[in-house]
């Protein structure tokens, strides 16, 4: 579960899940609705392998998001599915989505960065916790 929360020129989303991976993969859903209206309507054609490492769980959010804004701007892909593996504070993940096209996905927010601001993944009464600010 995400919820889009908002912030002064910014936007974010405060995730929870039941697990670590469940946490990443409805992080990277909150991302494709930030920059899709109707993520629904992005397909699942292209596969993206993704293998980073952080510090600790706040960074690898943060570095994670980053990677699908990465992907968005250099290759315009809109990523929506994920199978996301996490060892410690690595992430290996195969992201699923389509070209963005203007006739099929309307454009939500133009997104320019991730940010450290107020970030944080915590687990809390036995759910994965966390949220971030997006610079739009």
């Amino acid at each position: 579960m995400f919820e889009i929360i908002e912030h002064t020129a910014d936007i974010g989303l405060r995730i929870e899940a039941e697990t670590a991976e469940e946490f990443f993969a409805d992080a990277g859903r909150g991302f494709a609705s930030l920059l899709v209206e109707n993520p629904e309507t992005v397909g699942s054609r292209e596969a993206v392998h993704i293998d980073i490492q952080a510090d600790d769980l706040a960074s690898l959010l943060h570095d994670w998001l980053s990677e699908l804004l990465f992907v968005y701007s250099t290759r315009g892909l809109v990523l929506v599915q994920f199978d996301v593996k996490l060892d410690g504070a690595r992430l290996k993940a195969i992201a699923y989505g389509e070209l963005f096209n203007p006739i099929k996905h309307q454009r939500y927010q133009d997104i320019k960065a991730v940010t450290y601001h107020t970030l944080k993944v915590e687990r809390l009464a036995g759910l994965w916790r966390g949220q971030v600010i997006i610079d739009i």
